[in-house]
């Protein structure tokens, strides 16, 4: 949209890091990968190692988030549920139109 580009005054390279923290958090709501990396971060968590300084752990906790998020969508009231999944499929059909 005109006028709505958020990421406009980043540069090239900021950019790309942010495209790609995006792209791993999409990947994260992927419920198969949740159990592998909870795993991970509870022995990360009771050996005292988690890191936030440390992208890996900072990607796993993030992930953990998004799943959280992911789930906790099934609380919200039907309306706001409904205009949510209007939006995600008037997104998908948009883009399916470009290609």
């Amino acid at each position: 949209l005109e006028g709505h580009n958020i990421f406009s005054n980043l540069t090239s390279s900021e950019y790309e890091q942010v495209l790609e923290v995006i792209h791993k958090a999409i990947i994260a709501t992927d419920l198969a990968l949740y159990f592998g990396n909870r795993k991970q971060l509870a022995e990360l968590l009771s050996t005292g190692a988690l890191d936030l300084n440390n992208h890996q752990h900072r990607d796993r906790v993030i992930g953990l988030m998004m799943t959280a998020c992911d789930l906790c969508s099934v609380t919200k009231l039907w309306p706001i549920t409904r205009l949510t999944a209007n939006d995600i499929y008037a997104e998908f059909w948009a883009e399916v139109q470009k290609v």
